[in-house]
């Protein structure tokens, strides 16, 4: 299926057709999908979609069981607060990704494992959910919207981008930081382990509460509570 221009709406399960050869969407199109479970379609995404609203979007309760692409910077997101998106497969391509929206988006499957993404940045409105144990950048990833741990997860930059998280609600699971950049770590809470490696520098503002905290870099910049 390809999508040039507008936003096409898959309303059910098949509604892409057959899955041999996977769905495009182009550049300033939408591919939305609404209160649809779709299976193990692969979509390449490009631009921010329609209205910047992003290329792929969930309306109503919405998934994707397939891998997703990037072939140029793109958004992904919903259509209100009321919405979701989950992923379920993995995403991967050279460029930038940002979730936008008032909705959750859901990353269940393994990010920029097979391809690095450039950048990943959240918005501070965007509700995120991380279900997968890996995400990959070469470049910064910014969470600083509502962040919910649903796995332990690895955060890593290949090329000493920073990594910043803000506003992070573990639900008893552990998160590293592994850059040669700088860390930030800003209101965490209810994780089980933090841990950050050797190289950069990190710098912990408000609270960060966690049952075993590991900071690798040396001479660690400390406002707040570190610790249950």
């Amino acid at each position: 299926t390809q999508v040039n221009a507008g936003t096409l709406i898959a309303a059910n399960a098949t509604a892409l057709g057959g899955t041999a050869t996977g769905t495009t969407v182009a550049s300033g199109a939408t591919l939305r999908v609404s209160n649809a479970a779709i299976g193990n379609e692969n979509v390449t995404i490009s631009g921010n979609g329609v209205s910047n609203a992003g290329a792929l979007t969930g309306a109503g309760t919405a998934s994707l069981a397939g891998n997703v692409t990037l072939a140029a910077a793109s958004r992904i997101g919903t259509t209100n607060a009321a919405s979701s998106l989950t992923l379920g497969g993995t995403v991967n391509g050279a460029f930038a990704l940002t979730p936008v929206g008032a909705g959750t988006v859901a990353l269940n499957g393994v990010v920029g494992g097979t391809t690095p993404l450039a950048s990943l940045s959240q918005g501070a409105t965007v509700p995120l959910r991380i279900g997968t144990n890996s995400v990959t950048t070469t470049g910064a990833q910014a969470y600083v919207g509502p962040l919910t741990l649903a796995s332990d997860v690895t955060l890593r930059s290949t090329a000493n981008g920073a990594i910043t998280l803000a506003n992070v609600t573990g639900a008893g699971f552990d998160i590293n930081a592994m850059t040669g950049g700088a860390t930030t770590l800003n209101n965490l809470s209810g994780v089980d382990a933090v841990t950050t490696d050797a190289p950069g520098s990190v710098t912990l503002n408000g609270n960060v509460l966690a049952s075993t905290v590991t900071i690798g870099e040396a001479a660690p910049s400390v406002c707040g509570q570190v610790g249950n």
